[in-house]
C-alpha cells in the first residue's frame, strides 16, 4: 500500500472500519468546468451517491431531472424512472470512450454519464460530499 493510499485510509477510521462497510450514502455536488464542456453544467448538483464497497456499483439521484436515477456498473449504465421504467442503457460504458476527446461535440448521447477517470481527478470536480 503506498503512503497516500495508507494516509487517506487512516484518516478515515482506518481499514477495519472500511471491512465493516458494505454500503455507503452521500449527499454531494460534484461541479467544475468538466459538465459546462460536455454541454450539462448543474449535471451532478445536489446529488445523493448510493454505493456498495464489495461491489463496483453506484446510483446517482436525482439524475438529469427530478424523479430519475443513474445506476453505474462496470458492464452497464442505465436511467430510469423513480418507478424503474428505463430511459436509456449502455453496455460496455469503457468503450464508448473509443477515439473520443474532451469536447463536447463528440459526445453521442448526452443523456448518459460519461466521465474518464482523468476528467474525475480535475480540480474543482468535487465540491463538498457529507454523509446523508
Amino acid at each position: 500500500m503506498n503512503g497516500l493510499l495508507k494516509l487517506a485510509i487512516e484518516g478515515h477510521g482506518g481499514l477495519r472500519r472500511w471491512e465493516q462497510l458494505s454500503r455507503f450514502r452521500v449527499a454531494a455536488s460534484i461541479t467544475g468546468a468538466t459538465w459546462a464542456l460536455k454541454g450539462q453544467p448543474g449535471l451532478l448538483d445536489g446529488v445523493v451517491l448510493a454505493g456498495e464497497t464489495r461491489d463496483q456499483r453506484l446510483t446517482i439521484t436525482p439524475f438529469s431531472r427530478p424523479g430519475r436515477y443513474a445506476t453505474w456498473e462496470p458492464y452497464r449504465q442505465t436511467i430510469e424512472t423513480a418507478d424503474g421504467v428505463l430511459v436509456a442503457e449502455r453496455r460496455d460504458p469503457a468503450a464508448s470512450f473509443a477515439g473520443t476527446t474532451r469536447s463536447a461535440s463528440n459526445r453521442p448521447d448526452p443523456g448518459l454519464l460519461r466521465v474518464s477517470r482523468a476528467e474525475a481527478r480535475t480540480p474543482g470536480f468535487i465540491r463538498a460530499a457529507m454523509p446523508v
